[in-house]
């Protein structure tokens, strides 16, 4: 809603106010949806995997893991692996229409653009090439996000301290990777 109205108050200025949904959808499909979205994962499902892990190596269930003859990575790791990846192209796919509709509501209200209008030109502005390259965005990030936190998890060491200082790790490792992993695929996929 923000993004549509920036953008809307600029292009008035220029009358060109119908590229206000072309310019919201295709902004919150390739960037703002898998960006925003992995930033959400890691901060809310990156920092519990790694309080969850990293309270079990610090207890050393890991080690009791290993004695066993059970792979932690096998039986830890590869779920919420799994899970992240499998699951961040939904939420992006759902944040991306949430951006959009909340981007018409705007053009409506503060814009004179009907519905209609901009659904259609926001729906006749997406290829899907477009498309994909946000569900790419969404894989890797939700790679980066299961990566980070697992390794933080597994090396964490120091008591509840150091798990403390492992989950502040992971989130800020997250952040950084993904936002340097959207220059990169953004970059590739022109």
């Amino acid at each position: 809603m923000v993004l549509a109205l920036h953008s809307g108050y600029t292009l008035r200025r220029f009358d060109f106010e119908q590229a206000l949904a072309s310019i919201v959808s295709l902004s919150i499909v390739k960037e703002m949806g898998p960006v925003i979205t992995g930033l959400l994962l890691a901060g809310r499902i990156g920092a519990s995997v790694t309080a969850e892990i990293g309270t079990m190596q610090v207890n050393e269930e890991i080690d009791a893991l290993h004695t066993m003859g059970i792979s932690p990575v096998r039986y830890l790791v590869m779920p919420r692996f799994l899970g992240c990846v499998t699951m961040m192209p939904a939420l992006v796919a759902y944040a991306s229409i949430v951006g959009i509709f909340g981007g018409a509501i705007v053009a409506s209200a503060y814009f004179d653009m009907s519905l209609h209008s901009y659904f259609e030109t926001a729906w006749g502005s997406m290829e899907f090439g477009d498309l994909m390259e946000g569900q790419i965005k969404a894989l890797l990030f939700g790679a980066i996000v299961a990566v980070v936190a697992c390794h933080r998890g597994l090396s964490t060491h120091g008591g509840a301290e150091g798990v403390g200082r492992a989950i502040t790790s992971s989130v800020v490792t997250s952040f950084i990777c993904i936002i340097i992993g959207d220059y990169f695929v953004t970059r590739f996929m022109m």
